[in-house]
């Protein structure tokens, strides 16, 4: 399903791509981009505490903690998410001063995105974390996507003159909603045991918090440095450059992509087996789903090594300039997945601070590389600073894995028995 849903949605970027033309995608691409950064606030960790701790809680039967941790992450994400709109409105002389048109339409696009975009979140790790990937994914990738598709190809078909990013933005906002939609009623009807439903909702916010911030500003750092390129190049080049890179990070992650769906399988039950003290059991699934990953994340690699221009020719003629950053890129994520998944293994496992530093450390680097980069090598430059970043956090976060959990999260593991 997660596959599905990931095709489906590189399919939606390239018929933007090419019904808008590459200076409307970007200015669309360089918008979404300061909606990711923005919405890392909004969830304030509090999808990744759901994963952390529903598993556990449900393993010892504390239904009334399962309650409320749902009902409290859905609270503070929607008064999160109300506070960044009024933020994001007082910043936006600064973050979309790049753009040439008015930017009041973009901004206020921008606040009806952010509440559903956080919301839609938390939704989706409640899923995940009561084990349900295949609804999640369903109702965020594959019929978020299903609405991009019909609603830009409608537009294109249609009212050829109203395609520009406003329209496109205004399509996406669609598709969040119906996707939220979809997730709400699937999480209180379908997945949610009915022991959660009934029981009376107990409260630990504060321990929660406690948890969350550090967990917050891991996964906070990690789409950070997603987006960071991508802003950054709008503001030191131009949006158009921006859009070109932007579809050239979404093709580069298609060699993640394996690792991606594993984790969303993997992290419910690292919580469980680590606090089970079923360590060997732990090992093995880890190894498992490692090599799975990299078996088939080595295929796409030398796809993209081979036919990358042709696969960014998708996008539009103008996008195969990104060719060389391509490859950059795909190099750094090829790396990504033959370190296993060892974000997931620190967050879940209590070793959550200490990735907290070191993720907050990558992300300054990357942003230093990306103003150092930019100017000299321009879109390159951008590629190259991800990918260096992408190697050094996967190196230290290697290292600490086998040291503080005690497992050997990479490809290799168990080779030299």
């Amino acid at each position: 399903v997660n596959g599905t849903g990931m095709v489906l949605l590189f399919v939606s970027q390239i018929v933007l791509a090419r019904i808008i033309g590459v200076v409307e995608f970007g200015i669309y691409s360089y918008v979404l981009s300061w909606l990711g950064v923005l919405a890392l606030a909004g969830k304030a960790g509090l999808d990744s505490a759901l994963q952390r701790f529903i598993p556990e809680y449900a393993g010892k039967q504390q239904w009334g903690l399962c309650h409320g941790l749902l009902r409290r992450g859905y609270q503070i994400s929607f008064l999160a998410s109300l506070l960044l709109v009024a933020l994001a409105w007082l910043l936006s002389p600064l973050i979309l001063a790049s753009l040439e048109q008015s930017y009041t339409v973009y901004i206020l696009l921008m606040a009806a995105l952010l509440p559903l975009s956080v919301l839609l979140r938390i939704t989706q790790s409640a899923l995940l974390a009561f084990r349900r990937p295949a609804t999640s994914h369903l109702t965020e990738s594959v019929l978020q996507s299903l609405v991009l598709i019909a609603g830009a190809v409608a537009v294109g078909t249609y009212a050829s003159s109203a395609a520009t990013s406003v329209t496109m933005l205004g399509i996406h906002l669609l598709a969040f909603a119906v996707s939220l939609a979809a997730g709400i009623y699937l999480l209180a009807r379908r997945v949610i045991p009915p022991q959660v439903a009934t029981a009376a909702a107990a409260y630990d916010t504060r321990h929660w918090m406690t948890v969350a911030f550090p967990l917050f500003v891991i996964s906070s750092m990690y789409v950070l440095m997603s987006y960071t390129d991508t802003v950054m190049l709008g503001m030191l080049e131009n949006t158009t450059v921006s859009g070109i890179y932007a579809a050239t990070s979404r093709i580069a992650l298609l060699v993640s992509l394996p690792l991606v769906f594993i984790n969303s399988v993997l992290i419910p039950y690292i919580s469980s087996l680590y606090h089970g003290d079923r360590f060997s059991d732990l090992q093995h699934i880890v190894t498992i789903a490692t090599r799975t990953a990299g078996l088939l994340a080595l295929p796409v690699f030398i796809v993209l090594v081979l036919f990358g221009d042709t696969v960014l020719g998708l996008f539009g003629e103008e996008f195969t300039s990104g060719k060389t950053a391509l490859n950059i890129l795909i190099a750094g994520q090829l790396v990504n997945v033959l370190s296993g998944s060892v974000g997931a293994l620190l967050m879940m496992t209590g070793q959550h601070h200490f990735a907290a530093k070191v993720v907050t450390l990558c992300a300054t680097l990357n942003i230093l590389l990306n103003y150092l980069l930019i100017p000299e090598f321009g879109i390159n430059g951008a590629a190259a600073a991800t990918a260096i970043t992408v190697v050094i956090w996967n190196a230290v976060f290697v290292a600490s894995t086998r040291r503080r959990v005690g497992i050997k999260p990479t490809v290799f593991a168990g080779l030299n028995k």
